[in-house]
């Protein structure tokens, strides 16, 4: 492969840690699903969210989480 191949797979990968937080609205877009839907599965404990100041934040990790048990009964 070139180098131009190489330098595409790697800022690809930097923007991914760029965006590791997400707002619930960008969250519940993510997932598919309304924010209020995704403040649900927050209040019951489907997924793990962050206060920062006066508003709920979401790793990027724990959503891909979330997709992956997308089969399972969490789902709302």
């Amino acid at each position: 492969m070139d180098d131009s191949c190489h330098r595409g797979q790697h800022a690809l990968f930097d923007n991914q840690i760029a965006r590791e937080w997400f707002s619930t609205s960008e969250a519940a877009q993510y997932l598919g699903v309304s924010p209020n839907a995704l403040r649900i599965m927050v209040h019951r404990g489907h997924i793990a969210s962050y206060k920062l100041r006066s508003r709920l934040r979401f790793r990027f990790r724990d959503l891909r989480s979330v997709l992956q048990r997308k089969g399972s009964d969490l789902w709302p």
